[in-house]
């Protein structure tokens, strides 16, 4: 593995950090109609076909057509009866669609798909396909951000035959869902799982075992430089690169990280890497 580009975000959520995005989700294994709210972080509201909006709680079913929204602050957990998760981060609103179908229309979203499930992901004109694998996706209009944490995922635009990325853990793509994609390029899981609420906020992931070790495949690569530290860093809710003074990390300078329509080509040099 030669030098990459190293990228962590800071995942206060909006900021899956790396950051997030309208994503109709597909599950595709999901062999039932049962999705359940397990957890909830300070609040979060229902809004169902029959009663309307409510306050949400743990237990609740969500239904074919019902939406869930978060305020600030707020995190909801939901559980597929074959164990598959997905996790929606604070200001941010979801919509199931099917027993295996999700529309994200804004914030972040982990999924975590254990075993033999697997999913298919929408996000406008982007789409991704998560099998046995740890991820999460966060978008703001045109605006996306796709990360592995264990696992292997595709990301897609199916509108261009072709225009394909296989994403590795560690790797992170991000940019304008209307441009080419780009190259991954690599983000410090450790740093990333510390900081992230969605990780954080909640019980252990049923393979965090596989988080950990991904991890420490990553730190294996830093000791051989492999892998090389920059003062760069993606803030939440953002797709800007920031150039950060490790003397005063409070006044960074922004540079942009969004790709050229006109380019393929991650806008990251190889000897930089994005952190919190």
């Amino acid at each position: 593995m030669g030098t990459r580009p190293r990228i962590c975000s800071c995942c206060a959520l909006t900021g899956l950090v790396l950051a997030p995005h309208i994503f109709p989700v597909s599950i595709a294994s999901a062999a039932s109609n049962e999705v359940r709210i397990t957890a909830i972080v300070k609040e979060a509201n229902l809004v169902t076909n029959d009663a309307g909006w409510r306050a949400a709680s743990v237990g609740d079913r969500v239904s074919k057509g019902n939406e869930i929204i978060t305020g600030a602050d707020s995190r909801v957990e939901l559980t597929f009866e074959n164990k598959a998760v997905a996790r929606l981060s604070a200001n941010a609103a979801l919509t199931l669609k099917s027993k295996n179908v999700i529309e994200l229309s804004r914030g972040a979203l982990l999924l975590n798909f254990p075993g033999n499930t697997k999913s298919k992901v929408q996000a406008g004109a982007v789409s991704v396909v998560v099998d046995r694998a740890t991820a999460v996706l966060e978008y703001h209009p045109t605006v996306f951000k796709f990360l592995v944490l264990e696992g292997t995922a595709r990301l897609y635009r199916p509108a261009r035959v072709g225009d394909s990325v296989l994403v590795h853990p560690g790797e992170m793509i991000f940019g304008n869902a209307a441009a080419p994609l780009t190259d991954p390029v690599n983000f410090d899981i450790e740093r990333f799982v510390k900081t992230c609420p969605l990780v954080q906020d909640f019980l252990p992931l049923s393979n965090e075992r596989l988080i950990t070790a991904a991890s420490e495949r990553q730190q294996k690569a830093k000791s051989k430089n492999r892998l090389i530290d920059t003062n760069l860093v993606i803030f939440r809710g953002s797709s800007l690169v920031s150039v950060v003074d490790p003397a005063n990390a409070k006044t960074p300078k922004a540079v942009s990280a969004m790709p050229d329509s006109s380019s393929s080509q991650t806008p990251v040099r190889p000897s930089e890497e994005v952190r919190p």
